[in-house]
């Protein structure tokens, strides 16, 4: 898993490439972090590039999510893939996340 951030268009993009998974969540973690620490803009998750998430990413996904809303900023994800919107949607997330295609 590679996590990459970039600041466009007012908006931090995080670009988050590989499987995300118990073994690498850490990576993930600390990009948000920064995305979220760093920044005072609104922030783009990008997977497009996920080919694989597990509870653990899905884990750390919702604590950003929870994060940015205490401080009022919104959290999207982009580009989000048919096998991770399986994801979001057999644990019911699509349903208060905003998934973009």
């Amino acid at each position: 898993m590679d996590a990459r951030i970039e600041v466009a268009d007012g908006r931090v993009i995080l670009h988050v490439t590989g499987e995300v998974d118990l073994y690498n969540v850490g990576a993930l973690r600390e990009a948000l972090d920064q995305a979220i620490d760093k920044h005072k803009e609104p922030v783009d998750v990008h997977l497009g590039e996920v080919s694989y998430i597990d509870s653990t990413g899905i884990g750390a996904l919702l604590n950003a999510n929870t994060r940015l809303k205490k401080l009022n900023r919104a959290l999207r994800f982009v580009a989000t893939p048919d096998t991770v919107l399986e994801v979001f949607k057999l644990t019911k997330l699509d349903q208060f996340l905003t998934i973009l295609r």
